[in-house]
């Protein structure tokens, strides 16, 4: 071989054992990234395997708490639809299996007919978006078969990652026993008041009977003596009569509608001021007759309240009752100056419309304001009242979405605040 072929040759030799060089370390390069890769894909395995089983406890889980709860719960998409159920809200919806009810919009368990129901249902969504939850509404629900239940309903927004609304869980109990249980304690009350008041509305019947028996009395009287009477003093004595009648009939009336159960009594817009005038109605002339002086100070145009006039009415009788004995109290307490009075205001402040009753009895100790709400306690004498008046004032209150406050001084006053939410911002009184 030429020296210039040798050379040639040897120069093609360390061409390409560089290039073999170079595929070499590339190729370990690829090995060694082939290998990371590997490591990468067993840890993902791992991991996958740790989140399917992780995500299979945590739907076992669920699964767990959904079907061992005692309430019925229900996951709802942004659409309304029915996504999940527990076994309890099956059963309280009145369906065989899940089958029946996923999928279903939710306004099919609502009642159709009611514009009250579908108010609910709008304030419940539109609090549950802006608050994130909501707790314990009263709504009433229609089963399957076309049942209705009184249901007690919680709400909460689940959120993605992202922060962004993706589903509702409901939470819901049928409480339609409990509630009955309640207005026969409501009725119950209702008929130890009207029993303690029995004197009191002899008193209201009593005034316009001693007025008729007067003016016939009189009438009589000019008869026997064969005083001339004309036309226009018979029909003044008369339309005095019928007045009188009138006013006694309102108050039977009255006593007769409101000592009825208020069992399937619907919620209505009502005066607060007519529920107020009607409760004072009962108390004016006993009040007159021991010496207490009430002073009254109605707001006028207040806006309605949604609920049952007549548990109103039994909630400003109770205060008024309370306050009765809290000033007698005091007086026998007092030297003979004392005057008991008892103050009766309403008014609008912002949005919130206030019922006040102010009595300047006993008062109630610092210690136990926060107690006289609670069922059967009692600052009264044994066998005065049933320590049930105030528990069941605070729950009628409570149900027609109002608050009930409470503030004390002894031997000094006593001021009891019913307070109720509105759409109306402005002041009033």
């Amino acid at each position: 071989m030429r020296p210039d072929e040798q050379v040639q040759l040897e120069k093609i030799i360390a061409e390409r054992t560089g290039e073999l060089q170079k595929t070499h370390e590339e190729t370990l390069k690829l090995l060694h990234f082939l290998q990371l890769e590997n490591e990468k894909r067993k840890q993902s395995e791992i991991a996958l395997k740790k989140a399917v089983s992780d995500l299979r406890e945590s739907e076992q889980k669920f699964k767990t708490i959904l079907n061992f709860s005692p309430n019925g719960i229900v996951l709802i998409d942004l659409e309304g639809k029915i996504r999940e159920i527990s076994e309890i809200g099956v059963e309280l919806l009145g369906a065989n299996s899940k089958q029946e009810i996923l999928e279903k919009h939710y306004l099919h368990f609502t009642s159709e007919t009611s514009e009250n129901s579908k108010q609910i249902i709008k304030n419940i969504i539109n609090l549950t978006i802006s608050e994130g939850l909501t707790q314990e509404n009263e709504l009433y629900l229609v089963k399957l078969d076309g049942k209705q239940m009184l249901g007690n309903i919680s709400t909460a927004l689940i959120q993605d990652s992202d922060g962004k609304p993706s589903s509702y869980v409901v939470v819901f109990n049928d409480i339609s026993q409990r509630k009955k249980q309640q207005l026969n304690q409501i009725h119950a009350d209702r008929m130890a008041n009207l029993g303690q008041m029995a004197s009191g509305m002899s008193h209201e019947i009593n005034q316009p009977m001693n007025i008729i028996s007067m003016i016939m009395d009189k009438m009589l009287y000019d008869a026997k003596k064969g005083t001339t009477v004309d036309i226009a003093y018979i029909n003044e004595r008369a339309d005095k009569i019928f007045e009188n009648l009138t006013r006694i009939r309102n108050i039977i009336d009255h006593i007769r509608v409101f000592s009825r159960n208020q069992f399937d009594y619907i919620p209505t817009a009502f005066s607060i001021n007519k529920g107020v005038e009607n409760a004072i109605s009962m108390f004016r002339e006993q009040f007159k007759h021991m010496g207490i002086a009430m002073h009254v100070s109605l707001s006028k145009q207040l806006p309605n309240l949604t609920g049952n006039i007549y548990q109103f009415e039994q909630v400003i009788m109770n205060l008024l009752n309370n306050a009765k004995d809290a000033v007698l109290e005091r007086k026998a307490l007092e030297d003979e100056d004392f005057v008991p009075e008892i103050d009766i205001k309403t008014f609008k402040k912002r949005n919130r419309i206030h019922v006040e009753i102010i009595d300047n009895g006993v008062g109630v100790e610092e210690d136990k304001i926060n107690e006289i709400m609670i069922p059967f306690f009692s600052t009264k004498e044994e066998g005065k009242g049933t320590g049930l008046g105030l528990s069941i004032s605070y729950q009628i209150v409570k149900d027609m979405g109002g608050e009930i406050h409470i503030k004390s001084s002894t031997m000094s006053h006593t001021k009891f605040s019913l307070i109720f939410i509105t759409n109306d911002n402005g002041d009033n009184g």
